[in-house]
């Protein structure tokens, strides 16, 4: 799996899906890649059917699941 790039001011970060992996873990949210469908599964650790968010962005992914952990 490739990393992801993105441009967050002046200086440019690069995340890979492991990186990703352990910040979400770290704050009770799951990620699961799903190659059939090639998009990315985020969800809260107990969470169930109805929370998932289904994204092709890995930085989308990061960010959706911080602001879930963030709000449950």
């Amino acid at each position: 799996m490739a990393t992801t790039t993105f441009t967050n001011g002046p200086e440019q970060n690069v995340y890979s899906f492991s990186e990703v992996k352990r910040e979400l873990r770290a704050v009770g949210v799951t990620i699961k890649w799903d190659a059939e469908w090639e998009e990315y599964r985020v969800n809260l650790r107990n969470g169930t059917a109805a929370t998932i968010y289904f994204t092709d962005d890995l930085i989308d992914a990061l960010y959706t699941g911080l602001d879930m952990a963030a709000n449950n």
